[in-house]
């Protein structure tokens, strides 16, 4: 019995020491289960020569399967943060190709090649998780929303530029009544509003442009009658 006891002591010893240096490599090497694999490896043989023979095959085993689960465990890790690296990536690239699109839709340019690429990009998201799966519909139909508000957007702010308020509210009636696939009453009701207060933004704009250009040009008449006078 107290042999016994000895050898498991002795055997302990043995293996929370090499945990401790396991874990240290383990820190070490997050990013990168194979050199852990490799040199966890070549550290278990150094510490598996220093054991007495009869204890070597125990050992062995023992810290293998530790070497074994701790390198699963950093490959896991690491799939997971590369897929979320991935997604991120992803993510970005997506919002940087619907802030363009929807620029270009608000200027009147042809944006069907750009959404159909946007698309597979939002497809692509879903094949990488579950949880960017759940949000491909939303993704889809918020693109949708977006390039068609914008177009609107824009066509109403050239409108309002070039004929004035009153065409372009008779213009945003029409659209008004005739709500577009895709959106609930109050959602195309917010729509409708904040173009309205988008035109009369617009025309406040031109309107004080006006005034002041009328104004600077009657101050340059007057100041020219002066001289002459």
């Amino acid at each position: 019995m107290h042999e016994e006891a000895i050898k498991q002591k002795y055997l302990t010893d043995i293996s929370n020491d090499t945990a401790t240096s396991l874990g240290k490599l383990f820190d070490e090497n997050l990013n990168d289960p194979e050199n852990f694999n490799t040199l966890a490896q070549e550290l278990v043989k150094g510490v598996v020569s220093g054991v007495s023979p009869e204890y070597q095959s125990i050992v062995a085993s023992s810290l293998n399967q530790d070497i074994f689960n701790n390198t699963e465990k950093l490959r896991s890790n690491k799939r997971m943060n590369d897929i979320a690296q991935t997604i991120q990536e992803g993510v970005d690239n997506l919002n940087s190709s619907v802030d363009e699109i929807t620029l270009a839709s608000r200027n009147g340019e042809d944006v069907t090649k750009q959404v159909d690429q946007t698309k597979l990009k939002i497809k692509g998201l879903s094949n990488l998780s579950p949880e960017q799966k759940k949000q491909e519909t939303s993704r889809l139909e918020a693109l949708d929303k977006q390039v068609y508000e914008s177009r609107i957007a824009g066509e109403l702010n050239r409108l309002t530029e070039t004929e004035g308020e009153k065409e372009a509210y008779a213009k945003l009636i029409e659209i008004e009544n005739n709500p577009q696939k895709g959106y609930s009453g109050p959602e195309w009701q917010t729509f409708i509003n904040n173009q309205k207060t988008q035109i009369t933004k617009t025309g406040s704009l031109i309107n004080a442009g006006n005034e002041i250009a009328t104004a600077e040009f009657n101050a340059t008449v007057k100041e020219y009658e002066i001289k002459l006078h």
